[in-house]
Order: C-alpha cells, then structure tokens, then sequence
C-alpha cells in the first residue's frame, strides 16, 4: 500500500524522524529500516528523497539528513544541498 507520497514507507519514516530531530540526534539507515521497514537501499533512495522534497516544498529543515551511514556519520551521496554532499560542519547546522 502505498503512502501520501507514493512510497510504502515515506510518511511512517517521516513521522519517525520528528522526535529523533527534537532530540537533535541522528540514525542510521538500518536503524530506520529495522524499525520503520523498507530497505536501505530504498530508504536512501526513495523515501528520503521524497522527505526531503516536501521539506523543500515547506520550507522545513531537512529531516530526511538525520539518517546517516554507519561507516562515516553523514548522509548518503544521494543527499545533496546547494549542489553538493553535505558535509560534517553542514550536519551541525541541521537542527
């Protein structure tokens, strides 16, 4: 069954990652994915692309960059913003 955004698990992962953001926390892909569903494959690609289009949309911070890769702390290649990956120092502005 698809959601609002036309993915299975966007809007449950969006709703996931509104107290990791009060928080000002992060997680990792697996972490979403082990408790949310999907894969993080997916994750990545789809779901946090289309977050992050309504965030753009609204004018909301970035939520789908709180999910980040084990191996180094940051979003994934697909994550860009203003042109390029984000980088570390960038990941502290994003509250």
């Amino acid at each position: 069954m698809k959601d609002r955004w036309g993915y299975k698990y966007t809007e449950a992962i969006f709703e996931y990652l509104k107290p990791i953001a009060g928080r000002c926390e992060t997680t990792f892909y697996s972490t979403v994915t082990d408790d949310v569903g999907g894969s993080p494959l997916s994750v990545g690609g789809r779901e946090l692309n289309a977050i992050q289009h309504e965030c753009d949309k609204h004018g909301w911070p970035h939520l789908n960059a709180l999910v980040v890769a084990k191996k180094n702390g940051l979003p994934g290649e697909a994550y860009r913003t203003f042109g390029h990956p984000v980088t570390k120092s960038e990941c502290g502005q994003i509250k």
